[in-house]
């Protein structure tokens, strides 16, 4: 009741203008009239505070996937309080190369990765489950990533990036796009079912905060909102952000305070291995033959579930302290 009163306090003072550079710096959507926005940022804020004041401890483990079927990212964050957060895992993998009718084994890739008679088990599958997209398969597919990925992490949030329908203002809607849109909406309706299994069956398990990310909010508040550019520009430049954070993290001479930190050794060799083909990538005009080189492929995919998940930090950072009624000079 006291966040919300504080927040009442000061936001209609602003303008709608400053309204939305707030709702730009939390990740907030920033459409609709003044009223509106007063409305919306009142709640999501309030809601932060609540979560803060709810938390038992600091600590935050953090999962950011960026949707895919044969190229799935994700990275988990390990984050406490007044510390750069600590990348634990940083993967991306097909998920049609996973049996999910195998239970003797563990299908989707963590830590450690997979052992050679597994990979040439999955190798000879690929290409039979690669045209394959009925949804009894996508569903035992949905249910297996998802079991993994709790079992193995524990995550306090869950960052599941949106789908969009169409790209670059294409009236087409591609069969891509409708494929992962399927396995987003069952990783959600798992995820939806396992809170309320546990909850029914009263077991003394943490339920996940499973948070949509929008894509173009992330991209919208590293880049200056007066110079707009493409989908390639966009894409380049969220792979040399993470990049450049990640070359800081390297650097020990370094005196600017490092993005985030590398947890473990296997966690080290895919950040030397995205360094090396990005540096090989800046000092070529083509990028090909490249990615066998470096045993990477491509970058994006890598770069777009860290990007998310530091950004929605920021963003969380923001409104906790809007939350609290600190309201920056510049806004």
């Amino acid at each position: 009741m006291q966040s919300s009163i504080v927040l009442k306090s000061w936001l209609p003072a602003l303008k709608a203008t400053q309204l939305q550079q707030i709702a730009q710096a939390t990740g907030i959507a920033s459409s609709g009239t003044k009223r509106i926005l007063i409305e919306r940022l009142e709640a999501e804020l309030s809601q932060t505070r609540e979560e803060v004041e709810s938390r038992k401890n600091d600590e935050m483990s953090i999962l950011s996937i960026d949707m895919g079927i044969q190229n799935l990212a994700y990275a988990h964050l390990l984050v406490r309080e007044s510390k750069p957060p600590v990348l634990n895992t940083w993967r991306r993998f097909s998920l049609m190369t996973a049996d999910p009718a195998d239970s003797t084994t563990t299908s989707i890739p963590v830590d450690g990765g997979d052992s050679k008679d597994e990979k040439k088990k999955k190798k000879k599958k690929k290409k039979k489950n690669s045209t394959d997209f009925s949804p009894p398969l996508y569903a035992a597919h949905a249910y297996d990533l998802t079991s993994t990925l709790l079992e193995k992490y524990h995550p306090t949030h869950i960052l599941i990036e949106r789908q969009r329908f169409r790209t670059g203002g294409s009236s087409a809607v591609q069969e891509w796009t409708i494929r992962v849109g399927m396995l987003e909406g069952m990783i959600y309706a798992v995820l939806h079912t396992l809170s309320k299994t546990s909850q029914t069956s009263q077991q003394n398990t943490t339920t996940p905060q499973v948070i949509p990310i929008q894509p173009q909010r992330v991209v919208r508040y590293w880049q200056d909102s007066k110079n707009k550019v493409t989908g390639r520009e966009g894409k380049k430049d969220k792979i040399d952000r993470v990049a450049r954070w990640l070359s800081l993290g390297n650097d020990d001479t370094a005196t600017t305070p490092a993005k985030l930190c590398v947890g473990n050794p296997s966690v080290q060799d895919t950040v030397d291995a995205y360094l090396g083909k990005w540096r090989k990538d800046r000092k070529s005009t083509t990028a090909a033959g490249i990615g066998g080189a470096s045993g990477i492929g491509k970058l994006d995919d890598l770069a777009d579930c860290l990007l998310q998940g530091l950004t929605w930090l920021e963003w969380r950072s923001m409104r906790e302290r809007l939350a609290k009624g600190e309201v920056d000079d510049t806004i």
